[in-house]
Order: structure tokens, then C-alpha cells, then sequence
């Protein structure tokens, strides 16, 4: 018994800790309860480099476009759109009105084909990398892409990474192909 003392006194507590946890049997978790930790864990916060940004572009505030930050992983948020692409539409401030507001997911390796901004649009990028068509420009999560309404461009997702994420903000909507899509109320 001297001998364990001796060692628990020499040893810090969490040496200890880590002893006796590496002294047990491993034990699977359930799996909801696995699920829940990783959800947690991974993926509460992990945009949050970019709510100042976020609350800027949308003109809401920081406490909201937290909100819509940390629920873009949560399922059935997204809808498609059209092929490879999905949207979660979000509402944006005053200065928004009039505008298509939300992120954009789309899969890797994926090609937004040649598009019509009937407004002005800016795209902020979280995840991925967006390649523009026109000038070949590479941009990375926190870069920001504007087009000029009337300007017509197309877009690809670089290969071999994560799916693009993007908040997108589009002026009066986009045409595509001879579909017209505009903002929702």
C-alpha cells in the first residue's frame, strides 16, 4: 500500500487519471450516444471565424448569424437546388431586402454552369475552394468573390477537398440556362 502511495504522491492527478484509464478494458459507446458526442464536439463552432462576416454580409446580428452557422450541419437544413448543389435560404437585415440570402453546398468536383446575375452578388467562402471560370481565380474559406449585376461567370469546386460551402447573397436572383431564379420572400 506504501508503494501506490509513493507513486500517487510523485505522480501529478492527471497522470493518475490517464493510468487508470489506460488500466481498463475498452468499452464501445452506444451509438447514439457516440453520435452525439461527435456531433457536439466537432462540429458546434466550427464556423465561428466567420460570424463577423457572416452578420456583415447578411446585415444581421453576430448572435444570429451564429445561429445560422452552427446549424448548417444539421440535417434536412439544405434543399436541392439543382444537380451536385443544395441550399439552406436564410432571412438577412434591411439591407438585404430584395435579395436571394443563404449557403450554398456543393459537391466536390461539381460545376455551377455559365449563370446571369440579374444584381450584384457576393460569396463568402467557409469550406472548399471555389474556382471562378472567367479569370481562374482560387479562393479559400474567408475569401470573398463579388460579380456585378449583369455579369454572366461559372464556377467549379476544386478537387480532392471538402464539398464548397458558401454564403451567397444575390441581387435581384441569377438566371441559368432558361430557369429564372429569384429571391424568396
Amino acid at each position: 500500500m506504501s508503494d501506490e502511495r509513493d507513486l500517487l504522491e510523485e505522480l501529478g492527478s492527471d497522470e493518475v487519471v490517464t493510468a487508470i484509464g489506460d488500466s481498463l478494458p475498452p468499452v464501445a459507446p452506444a451509438s447514439a450516444i457516440r453520435d452525439r458526442l461527435f456531433a457536439s464536439a466537432q462540429l458546434a463552432g466550427r464556423f465561428d471565424d466567420y460570424i463577423t462576416q457572416v452578420a456583415e454580409i447578411l446585415d444581421v446580428p453576430e448572435s444570429q448569424a451564429k445561429r445560422y452557422l452552427d446549424s448548417i450541419d444539421t440535417p434536412g437544413v439544405f434543399e436541392p437546388e439543382l444537380p451536385g448543389t443544395e441550399f439552406y435560404w436564410v432571412d438577412g437585415g434591411p439591407r438585404t431586402r430584395g435579395a436571394i440570402r443563404g449557403f450554398v453546398r456543393v459537391q466536390q468536383e461539381a460545376e455551377l454552369p455559365p449563370h446571369e446575375h440579374l444584381g450584384d452578388e457576393q460569396v463568402l467562402v467557409l469550406q472548399g475552394v471555389y474556382i471562378d471560370g472567367p479569370s481562374g481565380r482560387r479562393l479559400l474559406p474567408g475569401d470573398v468573390h463579388e460579380s456585378v449585376g449583369g455579369s454572366t461567370h461559372d464556377f467549379a469546386v476544386g478537387q480532392g477537398g471538402a464539398d464548397l460551402l458558401m454564403l451567397v447573397v444575390v441581387f435581384g436572383g441569377y438566371k441559368i440556362g432558361g430557369l429564372q431564379i429569384g429571391p424568396r420572400s
